[in-house]
C-alpha cells in the first residue's frame, strides 16, 4: 500500500537516480580492462614484473571516472549519485577481473629465473655473483679492536642491538661471504628488526604463511628492486651491488598496518655485530683508522658516533640509542631474518 499524503492521496514513488545501463558498464568496464592488459604492453608477457604490473593497474583505475563521466553526460543522465554509484559499481566489477585473471596468470606462468642466476649442478638455482675486485690485503698489526654498549638515555643497556662500521672502510675491498642471507615475510609475525647482508652477497627471500607477497626494496626514495614472494613458498633470489646502509623493506600487495616494514643493513665489510644481554659488542681485526660506528635495534632509530682506532688498540665507546617510535617498533613486524 502506498504511504497518504496529508490531502488523503498516495504519494508518487521516488524516482531511482538515473544511471548507466548495464550495457554501458559492460563497454565501460571492457574499456578499463583492456587499458589494464595493454597500458605497459601485454601484461601476459610480463606477469612477474611488479613495476610494469602496478602502472597498468594504477591507469585502468584512473581511466574508470572519466568513462563514467563521459557516459552519463553523452545519455543525459549525469549527476553526483549517479556518479558516485556507477564509479563505485565498475571499480568494483573491474577489481574483481583484475585480480581473478592476475591470479590465473601467475598460476599458469611460471616465475622466471632472474638473469643473475645459474644453476648448480645439482639443479639447483643459486645466484651467481658478480666478479668483484680482489680482497684488499690488510697487515694484522694495523687492525684493532672495538668494544663497548649500546644503552638507552637513561643508561640501561640494551640487548640485541645491531651494531657496525658505518663510514671510513670505503678504501678497502672485502671477501663476499657465499652463504646466502635467508629472509621470510609472513605479515604480522614478530621478527628480528633488522636483516644484514653484504655487497653481491646472495639473498634467499620467500613467503612463510602460503600468501603471495612482494619484496621492495627502498632506499631515499629510490626503489632497488621489486620481487614477487611466491604462496609456495619458493624463494625469489635478490642482491645489492652498492653499499646502501640501511634499507626499508615493504610489500606492495599488503601495505601500510596490514603489513609492516622491515629493514635490511647492506654493508661493504664484515664489521657488523648484535650486542649481549649486557648490551655489550665486540668487533675485532677492524683496520686502523678514523671511522664511525652506528648502532640500531628495538625499534629505535639509528645512533652514530666518530671514533679512531690506533695500531694493534683498542678502542672503547659507549653507544646511546634514542627512544623507539612507533614507526620502528612497527617495523619489528612482518619479517623473519632466518
Amino acid at each position: 500500500m502506498k504511504p497518504l499524503s496529508t490531502a488523503g492521496s498516495p504519494l508518487p514513488d521516488a524516482d531511482p537516480p538515473a544511471r548507466m545501463s548495464r550495457a554501458q558498464l559492460g563497454l565501460a568496464l571492457a574499456v578499463a580492462f583492456t587499458l589494464f592488459l595493454l597500458e605497459a604492453g601485454p601484461v601476459w608477457r610480463h606477469p612477474w614484473d611488479m613495476e610494469l604490473l602496478n602502472r597498468a593497474i594504477f591507469w585502468s583505475y584512473v581511466a574508470i571516472p572519466l568513462l563514467v563521466i563521459g557516459t552519463l553526460a553523452w545519455s543525459k543522465r549525469l549527476s553526483v549519485r549517479a556518479f558516485v554509484i556507477d564509479a563505485l559499481t565498475l571499480t568494483l566489477l573491474k577489481y574483481a577481473c583484475t585480480f581473478a585473471f592476475s591470479l590465473v596468470l601467475w598460476e599458469i606462468t611460471p616465475f622466471p629465473a632472474p638473469v643473475h642466476q645459474a644453476a648448480s649442478p645439482q639443479g639447483a638455482r643459486t645466484l651467481a655473483v658478480e666478479s668483484a675486485p680482489a680482497a684488499t690485503p690488510i697487515d694484522p698489526a694495523k687492525t684493532g679492536t672495538l668494544t663497548g654498549t649500546a644503552t638507552d638515555a637513561a643508561g640501561h643497556p640494551i640487548a640485541g642491538a645491531l651494531v657496525w662500521i658505518s663510514g671510513g672502510l670505503e678504501d678497502y675491498v672485502f671477501a663476499v661471504p657465499s652463504a646466502p642471507v635467508r629472509i621470510a615475510r609472513a605479515g604480522s609475525t614478530e621478527i628480528p628488526p633488522v636483516a644484514v647482508v653484504q655487497v653481491n652477497q646472495p639473498i634467499l627471500a620467500r613467503s612463510a604463511d602460503g600468501k603471495l607477497h612482494t619484496l621492495v626494496a627502498v632506499k631515499d626514495g629510490r626503489t632497488l628492486f621489486n620481487t614477487p614472494l611466491l604462496p609456495s613458498g619458493e624463494p625469489s633470489h635478490v642482491g645489492f651491488r652498492e653499499a646502501e646502509g640501511l634499507v626499508t623493506l615493504h610489500c606492495n600487495v599488503h601495505p601500510g598496518a596490514a603489513e609492516a616494514e622491515g629493514q635490511i643493513l647492506v654493508l661493504g665489510h664484515p664489521f657488523f655485530t648484535r650486542t649481549d644481554e649486557q648490551g655489550r659488542f665486540e668487533l675485532h681485526g677492524v683496520p686502523a683508522g678514523r671511522m664511525k660506528i652506528a648502532t640500531a635495534g628495538s625499534g629505535r632509530p639509528a645512533a652514530e658516533q666518530a671514533v679512531e682506532l690506533e695500531p694493534g688498540g683498542a678502542t672503547t665507546v659507549t653507544l646511546t640509542l634514542p627512544a623507539p617510535t612507533a614507526a620502528g617498533e612497527a617495523a619489528r613486524a612482518g619479517l623473519r631474518d632466518e
